[in-house]
């Protein structure tokens, strides 16, 4: 799979559209591995083998639970915002596929235990993918505020749903 990374160095663009820019190889079996060990599986390297890829010895795999810890100490100030989005996004869901079915046959109980699925599900689906973005060079985090919205760090999922969360 190829990525595209900003030359260093060089004044000649490698194409007009993306001046500066030329693509690098990032292989995907580095990338699978990489989303494995943020996602936090308690044996990243059993999900590795399940998914037909090469296992690595111990030392190997210890080098790569320390790589995902920096990944995932980059974006640590991204976690509230995250969060909340997972939040909003599996109470979305929730709401709307129990309004496809008849809503009689679905507990409160039932919706709690879905929407924190989905909310995990989502909020492991954004870590992963914007540790992965950073990694490969696609986004930088540069640890300024863009001064748009709220901050981050003063968001509360619940607020945004009057305390039903």
């Amino acid at each position: 799979m190829s990525w595209w990374n900003k030359k260093r160095g060089d004044d000649e663009p490698f194409n007009e559209d993306l001046p500066g820019m030329t693509p690098v190889y990032v292989p995907m079996s580095m990338i699978v591995r990489s989303v494995i060990y943020d996602a936090g599986f308690s044996n990243p390297e059993a999900v590795v083998a399940s998914l037909g890829l090469q296992t690595v010895s111990d030392d190997v795999a210890e080098m790569e639970q320390d790589a995902s810890d920096r990944r995932l100490d980059a974006i640590e100030p991204l976690a509230p915002l995250l969060g909340v989005i997972s939040a909003m996004l599996a109470k979305a869901t929730v709401a709307y596929s129990v309004s496809e079915l008849n809503e009689d046959e679905v507990t409160e109980e039932m919706q709690k235990h879905l929407t924190d699925q989905f909310q995990r599900l989502a909020l492991g689906s954004a870590i992963c993918a914007v540790s992965t973005l950073i990694e490969i060079g696609l986004v930088k985090m540069n640890g300024e505020a863009l001064g748009i919205g709220p901050n981050p760090t003063d968001m509360n999922p619940e607020d945004l749903f009057g305390g039903s969360l």
